[in-house]
């Protein structure tokens, strides 16, 4: 699959959106959800280096996404591979209330948490940048 500059530059600006939007979500003491956001702009921007890259991304796993990245690339990155894989525990458990055994999703979460993602996922976005 051959994307053009145009789509790529249209995943990596929704994962800019919402990097931008995890902050405002934290200022607003819904750590939840800038979890979730830090997940999905995660995602979207290593979709972005993939298609990038000639390759058609699949699946919401950042994990998988980077490590199907790291083949075509031919290159690691310990810390880019933790981010990824921290960032997948939140794609569920930061919006549904079943995620626990008990309460809802937004207990669950604190300013810690989300400071914690919002790292990650400027680690990952840091990582395509460098390789696009």
């Amino acid at each position: 699959m051959v994307a053009s500059d145009n789509r790529v530059r249209n995943w990596l600006d929704e994962a800019q959106a919402d990097l931008d939007a995890s902050l405002v979500l934290i200022q607003g003491g819904h750590f939840n959800a800038s979890v979730f956001h830090c997940q999905q702009a995660a995602e979207k921007a290593m979709k972005a280096l993939l298609l990038n890259l000639h390759e058609a991304p699949w699946g919401h796993s950042v994990w998988n996404l980077y490590l199907d990245a790291c083949r075509s690339l031919g290159t690691e990155d310990p810390t880019v591979e933790k981010a990824t894989r921290s960032l997948d525990f939140h794609y569920i458990s930061s919006r549904y209330p079943d995620a626990f055994p008990s309460g809802t999703a937004a207990e669950h979460y604190d300013r810690s948490d989300a400071e914690e993602a919002l790292v990650w996922a400027k680690t990952v976005l840091a990582f395509v940048t460098k390789h696009l």
